[in-house]
């Protein structure tokens, strides 16, 4: 169970990142859904050099389009040797974010299911400021037409 931190205010804890890659795929009881914008599909997909379709399926996940591959053992297709991402530089959203997850009522949760929450240094509240950050501006793409004066 993920515990819950209160609208405005940002999870008290410690974290430090095993590399374990829990994150990164399925675990025992839980299908991990690595959901993508639009735009995070096409910077992966520029900074890849591979078609969307090389690496995530269609979603309908409100404003999520896209559903990251997993290879046939559940783990992200971008997951390479000693558990490190190929795509760190332009990883979803999504990715940069956990063990924390920004909830649809602007509470923070953290995942019980990482290894690394409870260990290391406590998460400065930039580090929270800067992924609403980063998840606005994301989420402010979509309403903002592209080249062709359609929604992106």
């Amino acid at each position: 169970m993920a515990k819950r931190a209160e609208k405005g205010a940002y999870p008290d804890v410690d974290f430090s990142c095993d590399r374990c890659a829990t994150c990164c795929g399925d675990v025992p009881g839980h299908k991990r859904n690595i959901l993508m914008l639009p735009g995070e599909a096409a910077r992966i997909s520029a900074g890849a050099g591979k078609d969307v379709s090389e690496f995530a399926s269609r979603a309908r996940a409100g404003p999520y389009k896209f559903r990251m591959k997993k290879t046939g053992t559940g783990r992200c297709i971008f997951l390479g040797k000693a558990n490190l991402c190929t795509i760190y530089s332009g990883r979803p959203l999504i990715c940069r974010a956990f063990p924390f997850e920004l909830r649809t009522d602007g509470s923070w949760g953290v995942s019980s299911a990482c290894c690394g929450v409870g260990k290391g240094k406590r998460v400065p509240a930039k580090f929270f400021r800067g992924l609403e950050k980063l998840a606005s501006e994301a989420f402010e793409a979509l309403s903002v037409p592209d080249r062709h004066g359609e929604r992106v």
